[in-house]
């Protein structure tokens, strides 16, 4: 009994000890499922399946900014736009052409409302900020954007891995049509982080320097965005990044590597571009639409709800400027006047000659294709509204009473010029506003001056006027009766009467006589006024180096980065901000800045005293290259300033020979801003992007095949083919 008792026992005790140890194992193995099952669960969880993923993207603020042609905006269109048979604007019944479109299947154009809200694209708004003020060239752009619904795919949130695809399209229209391309069926692979966004490209080819050339592209397949420097962090909800742009490598020459933040989108995207005409508008090309050129962030919701990325800062930061002293006399920095010498004599006359070609941008393309700036004799009469000049007569003169137009040839010899050739250089070839040296180099010649030389110094008065037009007439004022004055410390200024019509392109029906005033057409210092009197005339060339300009509000600021940054005279730019040629007398940080410094001028005191031709160039190079440092007038006296040679032969600042040309350079960044508004007659229509077609502009009495096409850049066609900016219309 005891024996059992005991047997009893043990098997009691082994089978406690086994449910204890069973008990271990089970309570183990359940402490452990819950890890295991969580383990499994973010695993899974991670992977979603997406069906209907929005995808946002503004491209950058280029794409919703005002073009450097007036009345014209860049803008985004849903869908494929289809073909309006050449460069041109597109017609007020572009959404009745299959052109326009606000939406498009899984594709819609919207645009930020006033309160921050969204808002459908239309063909009234979409040249409008979100105020319903006009968009311009200065970084008030409409914030536009596209949005894509309904992607599908695979990601997996914690390896940062997925591939998602959107079927739709949509075009990037600049200039309100003269050029435009479209993007396609966009397909997203992103591997740890790194991937890219690639899709189908299609569109029209044009050329600036062919501006009939028309042609449809084959569809290629390139990359729309990279994330290889900028890395992309899924969630559950999606993410937002913005493309890589800062150091890459467009692969194009002309891509500007020096200014902070340089860059390009993607190569295969720029190349595409080199065909539409808008290649410079993808990259930074030193002018400055480069602010306005770099990626705006991306998003993608998987949840359907889009996520709408704020639209990068365009502001520029302009340097620090120096005290301004007012005044349009002031010296140049660092400038001296030579040592005084009284003349010897004080003769007077009744024979003294002006020569003065302004410089070189008033003898340069226009940005909008097919015109350019010239000079007239006389002062023109009212056109009545901002309208490209077409014949000669009325308001184009070579000639008027004592004032002449002149232009060298070949030779470097100067002749009067002619309607037919007043945009062509001394080879026959036309100007373009895309180069930077390219300019005909007309001069103004004004004879019969009378000339005194009391007191030491050197007065001298003409009678008749002048006209500077720009874009072959779409903006033109006038000066009468100028009179020098230099003083015995041989420090100068030539003033006179302007006059003339002020547009806005802004205000496309604004064409208004403006009320004459007396302006400082230029400025200068240390002239030897003995020697000058003693050689019968004298050459110097004005300041514009170093001069500041502070702009007002709404205009554009000057930009003191460059090397050639300076202003005319503050009364000579105050006057043209009323004719909306403000900032072509001014650096502005666009590649038009080359051409905009002063030219030497020469008095003349009598017959016997002429300037020299500029060395003759060779053919496909402008006359600038002849130049040498300072003003060169043999036998003279001379004082040098901004490194350019004698009138008509401007040459660059520092040596003999201008900056190198660039027959490739295109328009995007020529020039900062419009000088001037559409024309009256196509204001209205130019406010809804009427059709102007290429062939209205008439030039030299004979149709030009350039209509406003182009910009500067296309660069215009764009300006810059015109490719317009410029930079650019920068």
């Amino acid at each position: 009994m005891k024996r059992t008792a005991i047997t009893l026992v043990a098997a009691a005790a082994a089978f406690l000890l086994f449910l204890f140890a069973a008990g271990i194992a089970i309570g183990t193995a359940a402490f452990a499922s819950p890890a295991d099952s969580t383990e499994g669960s973010e695993g899974e969880s991670s992977k979603l399946k997406i069906s209907d993923a929005a995808l946002t993207w503004g491209i950058n603020a280029e794409s919703g900014s005002g073009a450097y042609l007036p009345g014209s905006c860049n803008f985004l269109s849903a869908g494929v736009a289809g073909d309006n048979g050449g460069s041109s604007l597109w017609p007020n019944d572009a959404e009745k052409r299959g052109l326009f479109k606000a939406k498009d299947g899984n594709v819609e154009i919207l645009r930020p409302t006033e309160d921050g809200k969204a808002q459908p694209i239309t063909w009234d708004n979409k040249c409008q900020t979100p105020e319903g003020k006009r968009v311009n060239t200065s970084g008030v752009n409409s914030g536009n954007y596209v949005q894509f619904s309904g992607g599908k795919g695979e990601v997996d949130t914690v390896a940062n891995t997925g591939t998602i695809q959107w079927e739709g399209s949509f075009t990037l229209v600049y200039y309100s049509g003269y050029t435009y391309w479209s993007v396609s069926n966009p397909k997203l692979e992103v591997k740890n982080g790194k991937g890219k966004l690639t899709g189908t490209f299609s569109g029209y080819g044009t050329d600036m320097e062919d501006l009939e050339k028309w042609e449809k592209l084959n569809p290629v397949e390139g990359t729309i965005a990279d994330f290889e420097n900028n890395t992309v962090e899924l969630d559950k909800n999606g993410f937002t990044v913005t493309p890589d742009y800062e150091g890459i490598d467009s692969g194009q020459p002309d891509q500007n590597k020096e200014k902070e933040g340089w860059g390009s989108f993607p190569k295969s995207w720029v190349d595409f571009n080199v065909l539409t005409g808008q290649t410079q508008y993808w990259y930074t090309s030193g002018g400055a639409a480069d602010v306005r050129k770099k990626p705006s962030p991306l998003s993608v919701s998987f949840t359907g709800t889009p996520i709408v990325p704020e639209q990068p800062s365009t502001d520029s930061q302009q340097p620090k400027p120096k005290p301004d002293t007012g005044g349009d006399s002031e010296e140049k920095p660092g400038s001296t006047p030579s040592e005084e010498k009284k003349p010897s004599k004080t003769p007077k006359g009744s024979d003294a000659t002006l020569f003065w070609a302004i410089n070189k941008e008033s003898s340069a393309g226009g940005f909008a294709p097919g015109t350019c700036n010239f000079l007239s004799a006389g002062v023109s009469p009212d056109s009545g509204g901002a309208v490209v000049w077409d014949a000669p007569g009325k308001l184009y003169k070579p000639t008027d009473g004592n004032v002449k137009i002149e232009k060298p040839d070949a030779s470097g010899k100067f002749h009067t010029a002619t309607w037919q050739n007043k945009c062509d250089d001394r080879y026959g070839g036309r100007v373009v506003a895309a180069d930077k040296n390219s300019h005909h180099e007309s001069r103004l010649n004004m004879g019969a001056g009378s000339i005194d030389f009391e007191d030491g110094g050197i007065t001298a008065s003409w009678d008749g006027g002048f006209t500077i037009v720009f874009y072959s007439g779409m903006t033109y004022w006038s000066v009468a009766d100028p009179k020098l004055t230099v003083t015995q410390d041989g420090k100068g200024e030539l003033t006179g009467t302007a006059s003339g019509y002020g547009a806005d392109m802004d205000d496309l029906s604004k064409w208004e006589k403006l009320k004459s005033e007396t302006i400082t057409l230029a400025t200068f210092s240390g002239l030897d006024v003995g020697k000058a009197v003693k050689d019968g005339g004298f050459t110097v060339t004005p300041d514009y180096l170093g001069v500041e300009y502070n702009a007002g509000d709404g205009i554009t600021p000057q930009d003191r980065t460059g090397s050639e940054w300076g202003s005319f005279p503050k009364s000579f730019v105050d006057f043209n901000v009323k004719t909306g040629q403000s900032s072509y007398w001014y650096s502005s940080g666009g590649i038009a800045d080359a051409r905009k410094p002063a030219l030497p001028l020469t008095v003349a005191f009598d017959n016997s005293f002429e300037p020299p031709a500029p060395e003759p160039a060779k053919p496909g190079q402008s006359a600038a290259g002849a130049g040498a440092t300072g003003s060169t007038v043999p036998g003279s006296s001379t004082v040098g300033g901004s490194g350019v040679g004698g009138p008509g032969a401007a040459g660059s600042g520092s040596g003999p020979g201008a900056l190198p040309q660039n027959p490739s350079a295109q328009p995007a960044d020529v020039e900062d801003k419009t000088a001037f508004a559409a024309t009256a007659a196509e204001a209205r229509r130019s406010e809804g992007m009427g059709s102007i077609s290429a062939k209205s502009w008439g030039l030299g009495g004979a149709t030009a095949a350039a209509g406003i096409a182009a910009t500067v850049g296309i660069g215009w066609l764009l300006r810059r083919n015109i490719g317009l900016d410029p930079s650019t219309w920068t």
